[in-house]
């Protein structure tokens, strides 16, 4: 009979297999959601080409429904599956809110095992498409059959050895439900372990087969064990009466110790959650379009579009760059490691960089740059490239939030003793406690783009830079009015 570690160590390889085989399913599909990121207009034929060269890749994987704004354009199989086009998922419960997850998350999502139609169980992979602007296309929805999913990860061997059950957790109604083996496993003295899907959960809980192990008992090590358990419980109750008057002040220390542990730990899942999912946009266009080239889909490298997707590949790449740049600073600045190169500095000239850096946003949404500056250079005392980087900042924050054919307000005031650069958009415009969070890292901007900054670093970095040459970055805004942003910094 096997030990409680032996059946530890048998689910934890399992677990590992799982996790690797589901989302390793999901990540290829990666590589057609990228394809329709650039082709939108995808048609029929063309998506069941590629989908067609993706499940030869995975067969496992029996169905890919294709859905903008929650309705089925595009299906592969479509033989037998004319039925699932036009679907909109928002009319069908249980579809309509994991499909709200997969846009209120921006990430995929992995549910099930579902009893489907077809009359057998399947997984579902969800993956989002985004737009150009990156804005909430649809998703690719994936169906996996479970039971060759459970035969690629060789379950039939485990359960050679181990007696298991998996359940799967919901994400949307909270409850569980029990998809394979004895339910009673759960409540009885089994091994559990956890199987991580993305923004999914199974566990497993596993016995030897034939049971635990049995021991008979030793009288004498229970008479033992009682006398031992006795003692320790008298030496307890002198400690702690002889210790109760100190119990208040320790259990205040305690409480205080707590609540900044409880802090951190909050402050260490925001950073992680927001990087890993900041990192993993980009990443999953670069490895999407790299897939797609390297199985040659289109045929020759030469092709025109490879071109485009190579493109795609750069701004991604451009992106997570600026990220850990982001990243990297901000740890510097927190850790009073980072170093200025102070010198006198033309605030006019390094405006007209920035604006002249940002024309192709600009003119791609047809926004006009109105200026009201002064006609003699007003000279500052600051790092060139860190007060280069903070107007590049706001600048391009106010024409994400500008609407196409809007404007961008930029005035410059020579104050006597400090200058103030305001640069107003014609948004949304932010509420108070909007405004708090996007001071903070990691509060991501309102309307995030490919090419930006939209792990929400870029302005907290700009705030604690402009703190650094001593200066400020104040905000203001209204609902509907737009937002404008000031950074105040002293003349030379």
């Amino acid at each position: 009979m096997q030990s409680r570690n032996a059946v530890f160590q048998e689910l934890v390889a399992l677990k590992s297999e799982l996790e690797s085989e589901i989302l390793s399913n999901t990540h290829l599909i990666n590589g057609l959601a990228a394809v329709v990121k650039s082709n939108p207009d995808i048609d029929q034929e063309t998506y069941s080409f590629y989908g067609s060269e993706l499940i030869k890749l995975e067969p496992s994987i029996k169905n890919l429904a294709l859905a903008q704004d929650y309705i089925v354009r595009q299906t592969y199989p479509l033989a037998g599956n004319e039925n699932v086009i036009g679907v909109d998922y928002r009319e069908m419960p249980t579809q309509k809110i994991e499909a709200e997850r997969v846009q209120e998350l921006q990430e995929i999502v992995i549910s099930g095992p579902h009893n489907l139609v077809q009359g057998w169980k399947g997984v579902l992979g969800r993956v989002p498409i985004f737009d150009k602007d990156n804005n909430f296309w649809g998703f690719i929805t994936a169906v996996i059959k479970l039971d060759e999913l459970l035969e690629e990860v060789g379950l039939r061997e485990y359960t050679s050895r181990i007696n298991m059950a998996i359940e799967t957790s919901s994400g949307t109604s909270g409850g569980t439900e029990v998809f394979y083996g004895d339910a009673s496993l759960f409540s009885g003295d089994s091994v559990i372990v956890d199987v991580n899907l993305s923004n999914g959960l199974w566990r497993i809980a596993a016995q030897p087969n034939g049971g635990w192990p049995r021991f008979a008992p030793n009288r004498a090590l229970v008479m033992i064990s009682a006398i031992l358990a006795a003692i320790t419980t008298m030496v307890l109750g002198v400690l702690i009466f002889k210790y109760f008057k100190y119990t208040e002040e320790t259990t205040k220390r305690l409480t205080t110790a707590y609540h900044q542990a409880e802090y951190s730990s909050r402050a260490k899942n925001t950073f992680l959650a927001s990087v890993s999912h900041e990192l993993r946009t980009p990443l999953n266009n670069i490895v999407g379009f790299t897939d797609v080239m390297q199985q040659g889909v289109h045929g020759d490298l030469n092709n025109n579009k490879y071109k485009e997707y190579v493109s795609h590949i750069g701004n991604s790449g451009r992106h997570l760059t600026a990220i850990i740049d982001n990243i990297l600073d901000l740890a510097r600045i927190e850790a009073g490691e980072y170093t200025l190169k102070m010198e006198q500095v033309g605030i006019l000239k390094e405006l007209k960089e920035v604006i002249d850096k940002a024309s192709p946003r600009v003119e791609k949404k047809s926004i006009c740059i109105n200026q009201k500056v002064p006609e003699r250079e007003i000279y500052i005392l600051a790092d060139q490239g860190r007060f280069r980087q903070i107007l590049t900042t706001i600048l391009v924050n106010a024409i994400k939030e500008t609407p196409t054919g809007s404007e961008v307000s930029i005035d410059v005031i020579n104050g006597g003793k400090n200058a103030y650069i305001s640069i107003k958009d014609h948004g949304p415009g932010l509420d108070e406690q909007e405004i708090s969070k996007i001071l903070r890292p990691f509060g991501t901007p309102s309307n995030p783009d490919e090419e930006g900054d939209s792990s929400g670093l870029g302005l907290s970095v700009s705030v604690e830079f402009a703190k650094l040459m001593n200066g400020s970055i104040e905000i203001e805004s209204e609902k509907g009015q737009g937002t404008k942003m000031t950074f105040k910094i002293p003349l030379a």
